[in-house]
Order: C-alpha cells, then sequence, then structure tokens
C-alpha cells in the first residue's frame, strides 16, 4: 500500500477498525523473524511460532494501513497470549481505535489488536499506544 492510501494516524477516529491482516506463519516467515531478533534455539528446532514474532507480524499488518507521523514514539504495549501457535498456521488480525485524545500538540493513539487462529479461537489480545506530533 502506497503512503497516499495509507490513513494519516492523527485522523483516526474512535471505533475505527483497520482491515483484518492475515498472515501464514510458515516455516520461511518465522525464520526470518528469528534470523532479525536472534531467536533461541527452542524455537529453530522446535514446531512453535515465538509469541513475540505473532505480535510483530500483527503490528506490521496494522502498520500498512496507517501513516505514523515523523516524530511518532511507540510508548506502550501489553500483550496477554491466549494459546500457542505452531508453524505453518495462519493467523488474522484485528485492529480498533480505542483512543485517540488531542493535548495540546500531541495525540495519544491507543489500538486494540486481536489476533485469532482460521478457525476463530482467541491468540493474542492486547492494545498499544502512540504518542503522535
Amino acid at each position: 500500500m502506497s503512503e497516499e492510501t495509507k490513513i494519516a494516524a492523527g485522523e483516526l477516529v474512535v471505533g475505527y477498525e483497520f482491515p483484518p491482516a492475515s498472515y501464514c506463519l510458515d516455516p520461511e516467515t518465522v525464520a526470518l523473524y528469528l534470523k532479525a531478533t536472534g531467536g533461541g534455539d527452542f524455537y529453530r528446532e522446535g514446531k512453535l511460532v515465538p509469541p513475540t514474532a505473532i505480535a510483530a507480524y500483527a503490528m506490521a499488518g496494522m502498520a500498512e494501513n496507517m501513516a505514523l507521523a515523523e516524530g511518532t514514539i511507540h510508548t506502550q504495549q501489553e500483550l496477554e497470549f491466549k494459546r500457542v501457535v505452531t508453524v505453518g498456521e495462519t493467523v488474522t488480525c484485528r485492529a480498533k481505535v480505542s483512543r485517540n485524545l488531542a493535548r495540546g500538540k500531541f495525540h495519544f493513539l491507543n489500538i486494540e489488536l486481536d489476533v485469532r487462529d482460521s478457525q476463530t479461537r482467541p491468540v493474542m489480545a492486547g492494545k498499544t499506544g502512540f504518542i503522535l506530533p
């Protein structure tokens, strides 16, 4: 998606739902994550996906639809993992704006995340926050 078609984070309204983002956590995708983060042998040798990989790909899916202004600060992230995910599973992330509050020159933006597997079982729930200039 081009920068011109992304919605500016400061223009998001409470209740806005991002388009669902689905991704397959295939061996190549998990290997790329492990290479980037230096993940442990436990995940390299097993068939489980690191929970933080699920969070990273959920955030990436959301970010594909949102333009963040220069100087944006990622301030918080709370995650709750509901079940393990095995390599090869497909998950879908739904993201929704829960707060966009203007205070002076800044916006405080919170987004709720809900990740589910292909059978709609909860995998991860959480929220993430930003301060936008």
